[in-house]
């Protein structure tokens, strides 16, 4: 089973959780106010040795690694490793997840163009 986070635009905010955090801004319209998608940023840090849960997202995700050493599984591929200043290409609907596998706080900063109205977020149980 599966359960989903709603992106509405606009909408910022916090998500607190006792290994990470999440902060959420979702931007403007893509291609004008009446566009059906919207860009999302999303800023996370997980704290060292945490994993990030399986889960998917319904448009593309560009991860930049901001500070640290994250490990991200991509369903069917092998396990990549990413230091400060890499960059990561995550197709729509792909599951996976992130693991700071550093001594220190990783984080990322996730970008991502969605369908507004859609979950941002579909973590896998």
């Amino acid at each position: 089973m599966a359960s989903a986070a709603r992106a509405r635009s606009p909408m910022n905010g916090t998500v607190v959780g006792a290994n990470f955090s999440v902060e959420i801004t979702i931007g403007g319209d893509v291609a004008g106010g009446d566009a059906a998608a919207c860009l999302v940023g999303v800023g996370v840090d997980i704290d060292a040795g945490v994993i990030a849960p399986k889960h998917s997202h319904p448009g593309e995700e560009i991860v930049y690694v901001i500070e640290g050493i994250l490990e991200y599984s991509l369903e069917g591929k092998a396990p990549v490793r990413l230091k400060a200043g890499e960059v990561l290409f995550i197709p729509a609907g792909v599951i996976h997840s992130a693991k700071n596998v550093g001594k220190v706080k990783g984080s990322e900063l996730a970008t991502y163009i969605v369908e507004k109205e859609k979950p941002l977020v579909t973590y896998l149980k």
